[in-house]
């Protein structure tokens, strides 16, 4: 995508979108005690296990691209850090909001990895700019759920 840096009319209504939707659930998170900074806190943790997983488990889709130089299949040490990271991350909204917080941190963890394979697809393999979609995407879906789990 960035072999052309124009923003087109779909690119910025995305961006829009994900800027509303982001303030929309932040606010609905902020109004309800109970999700305040766990939700808010694990969100760019799941965003980055999202890039993660694209490094980790996607195929590049150029070979002279940035995204390329971090992409490989993990060891045991990197997975073992990006699970520890993940389970940190989660594990205030798990135990302190019951079955609501497994709600939210199932959630969280399904469409990390399931976010750039879908937008990668689209695009004939992992980019950075696919990675920073799948941050962005993975994030607002998080927190959109977070705001609607917080609100039932």
């Amino acid at each position: 995508i960035m072999s052309d840096s124009t923003v087109g009319a779909f690119g910025v209504t995305t961006l829009v979108l994900i800027a509303l939707v982001q303030t929309v659930a932040l606010t609905t998170i902020l109004q309800h005690a109970s999700l305040v900074g766990w939700a808010v806190l694990a969100s760019p943790v799941l965003g980055r296990f999202s890039a993660t997983c694209a490094a980790w488990l996607g195929r590049p889709a150029r070979l002279d691209g940035l995204g390329v130089s971090v992409m490989r299949r993990p060891d045991v040490i990197g997975v073992a850090v990006a699970a520890i990271t993940v389970v940190v991350g989660l594990m205030p909204l798990v135990l302190l909001l019951g079955v609501r917080g497994w709600i939210v941190a199932g959630t969280g963890l399904l469409i990390s990895p399931v976010v750039p394979h879908l937008v990668s697809m689209r695009f004939g393999g992992v980019t950075g700019d696919v990675m920073g979609a799948s941050v962005l995407l993975t994030e607002t879906i998080f927190l959109f759920v977070a705001a609607v789990v917080g609100v039932i």
